[in-house]
């Protein structure tokens, strides 16, 4: 029997702290994947800066695992039913199938698009094709369409942890989707 967590628990509190940091870790590092492509002067050719293109895949890709993590803690993670949220504190639903089907309705599909390799893979596939201007552009799509997966994904968390945590240093000060947005503009 798998142990179901009480979502307004200790535990489930620090794991959203730390699931909140590393989306906002992962909204800056994505728009770094901008500047692993370099034109090389000497060929006037298209190239990737390895050392950025091995350290930012790398990256990408720990804080995919850590979301992942926090996909299994999802499927483990009780809530409270919404009838019994008038009274107090309200009654936690434990049972696995109603916890899959509720997490599988809502933020499943919005998670896994989040974690897809795509930009590293598009990172990957620039340098041994012949790129076009379609294909830049594409690249551009795939990682703002995950960064705008990511910011919907943090937006509820944040909410959450205003409201269920109203301590004024329990906070989180600043809304990270709108720190993270200017990490886009040099490169829009």
């Amino acid at each position: 029997m798998t142990k179901v967590h009480d979502p307004q628990g200790p535990f489930l509190h620090r794991c959203n702290k730390i699931f909140i940091v590393c989306c906002v870790i992962s909204l800056f590092v994505d728009p770094v994947f901008f500047y692993a492509p370099v034109v090389d002067a000497k060929n006037l050719c298209l190239s990737l800066d390895q050392k950025l293109e091995i350290t930012v895949c790398v990256l990408r890709s720990f804080l995919d695992i850590l979301y992942v993590f926090h996909i299994v803690l999802e499927f483990r993670t009780g809530f409270v039913a919404p009838s019994s949220r008038l009274f107090g504190r309200g009654e936690v639903i434990g049972d696995g199938r109603a916890i899959c089907t509720r997490y599988l309705s809502s933020y499943f599909i919005l998670d896994i698009v989040s974690i897809l390799p795509l930009p590293q893979v598009n990172l990957i596939t620039i340098v041994n094709a012949p790129t076009s201007l379609a294909t830049k552009d594409l690249f551009k799509m795939v990682i703002l369409a995950q960064f705008i997966t990511r910011i919907l994904r943090i937006y509820p968390y944040t909410r959450r942890s205003i409201k269920v945590h109203a301590n004024l240093d329990e906070r989180p000060g600043l809304q990270p989707f709108t720190i993270s947005s200017y990490a886009f503009l040099p490169v829009m």
